[in-house]
C-alpha cells in the first residue's frame, strides 16, 4: 500500500476526538484512532499489553483504491526513537545594545548593520549592510576643545542615531531602534518577518514554507561610511560596547510549517504520488490543518515488524509516523495517554517556551520576550 512507506503523517484537526471504543470502520472523516491486533480502539489500558498497535484515520474524499490511512505496525520493542517537539508561535527578534560612546566633539560616528535572513541574501549580495552617520555636537569650550561629551551630549548623540536608523528607508523595515532609560545608548531590536506570498495562490508548489530568521551585526566607528569596501569592526578604535542581549529565534511547528509537511508527505499517503501545479488534478489532496495554534509533533521511529515470508534474512527497514495536533486540543491529552502507556515518556522531549529578557526604552513600554529554549 501507499500508506506504509517512509514516513507517514497524521494532522488531527482541531475539534476532532480519538475513540476509545469501535473499530477503524466508525472513524469519520480526519478522525484519528489508535487500533490494537482486533482493529478495537487502544486505550491507556490496553495499548501496553497488546503484541503492536497501529494508528488510522478516516478519510475526507473518497479513492476507490484506499481505504482508511494506516500506519504500519508499532511494536514496543521495534521502536528507535519516540520523542516529542512541542510548538510555540512566538518567534524573538534579536536585541542588541549599545553603549559605552566614546567620542570627542564634532566627531563623525557610524553605526553599520550588516542584516541577514533568507530573503534578505535573496535580495542583497553578502547580506545587507547599511549605515546611519551622526556628527557629535560643538561643546563650546571655547578655544580649548573638549576631548569627550557629557552627558547631556552623549543622550542627543543616541537621540540622533535612533532617529536615523528609524526614518532609514530600507533599515526601518527590518530593525527598530530606541533609547534606553538611562539615556546612556540605544536598543536595536529586529521587526517581524515579512510573510511573502503564502496563502495567495491556489498552486499547491508555489510558496513553499521557509525557515526563516533575521539577525545582524553592529559595527560602531569614528569616520563617515565606507564606499570601497564592506565596514568591519575596527578593534583598534573601539568607540562603544556592542552586546547582543537576545539571539532571533525561529517559531516551532506553525500551521503553514504544517501545511508543507502535508504537501511533502502527500506521495505517501494517497493514490498519487505528485503534487500538480494544476489544482484540477489534486483532487485527492486536502490538508487537515484548521487551527491558528502552533502543533506539537510526536515522532515514532521504528523498525518495520518481521512475520513469516517477509523480509526474512534481510536487512531491516525503519519507518516514520509523525502525528502532529494543535496545542491544548481535546484529542492531545488522550493521544498521550495511549502512546505514554505503551511507549513511555518521549526521549528528547522538548522544553516549553521560556520567558527570559525583558527591557525598555524611553519612548516605549516595558517590552518582554519569549525564548524558545530545548
Amino acid at each position: 500500500m501507499a500508506d506504509q512507506l517512509l514516513t507517514t503523517l497524521f494532522v488531527v484537526p482541531e475539534l476532532s476526538t480519538i475513540p476509545t471504543t469501535g473499530s477503524t470502520n466508525a472513524l469519520t472523516g480526519g478522525q484519528l484512532g489508535i487500533f490494537l491486533p482486533n482493529n478495537q480502539a487502544a486505550t491507556a489500558v490496553t495499548a501496553p499489553t497488546a503484541k503492536y498497535i497501529y494508528l488510522a484515520q478516516g478519510r475526507n474524499i473518497y479513492s476507490m483504491n484506499e481505504g482508511t490511512k494506516k500506519s504500519d505496525w508499532i511494536l514496543a520493542e521495534n521502536i528507535i526513537d519516540w520523542y516529542k517537539v512541542p510548538g510555540s508561535l512566538e518567534q524573538d527578534p534579536q536585541v542588541t545594545e549599545i553603549t559605552g560612546l566614546n567620542a570627542g566633539c564634532q566627531e563623525d560616528i557610524s553605526i553599520t548593520l550588516r542584516l541577514d535572513s533568507f530573503y534578505i541574501r535573496a535580495a542583497y549580495n553578502n547580506s545587507l549592510t547599511r549605515t546611519v552617520m551622526v556628527t557629535t555636537p560643538c561643546c563650546n569650550c571655547g578655544s580649548n576643545p573638549c576631548d569627550t561629551l557629557d552627558a547631556a551630549a552623549i543622550t542627543s548623540v543616541w537621540n540622533a542615531f535612533v532617529i536615523a536608523i528609524n526614518t532609514d528607508e530600507i533599515l526601518s523595515q527590518f530593525v527598530t531602534a530606541g533609547l534606553n532609560t538611562a539615556g546612556d545608548g540605544i536598543y536595536i531590536q529586529g521587526n517581524p518577518l515579512q510573510v511573502y506570498g503564502q496563502g495567495t495562490s491556489v498552486d499547491l508548489t508555489n510558496f513553499p514554507y521557509q525557515y526563516d530568521r533575521m539577525f545582524f551585526w553592529t559595527y560602531v566607528m569614528n569616520g563617515p561610511q565606507l564606499t570601497t569596501d564592506y565596514e568591519v569592526e575596527n578593534y583598534c578604535s573601539t568607540v562603544a560596547n556592542v552586546a547582543v542581549t537576545q539571539r532571533a529565534s525561529y517559531p516551532q511547528n506553525l500551521p503553514a510549517e504544517i501545511q508543507q509537511l502535508e504537501k511533502d508527505y502527500w506521495s505517501y499517503q494517497a493514490e498519487y504520488k505528485h503534487i500538480f501545479s494544476n489544482v484540477n488534478y489534486n483532487g485527492e489532496f486536502q490538508s487537515y490543518v484548521d487551527s491558528t495554534s502552533a502543533y506539537d509533533l510526536y515522532y515514532l521511529h521504528y523498525f518495520e515488524p518481521i512475520t513469516t515470508g517477509r523480509d526474512i534474512g534481510v536487512t531491516r527497514k525503519d519507518e516514520w509516523t509523525c502525528i502532529a495536533v494543535p496545542n491544548g486540543a481535546g484529542a492531545q491529552s488522550t493521544i498521550e495517554s495511549i502512546l505514554y502507556a505503551a511507549f513511555g515518556t518521549p526521549d528528547n522531549e522538548l522544553a516549553t517556551p521560556s520567558t527570559t529578557t525583558t527591557y525598555s526604552t524611553s519612548t516605549t513600554t516595558t517590552t518582554t520576550t519569549t525564548n524558545v529554549t530545548p
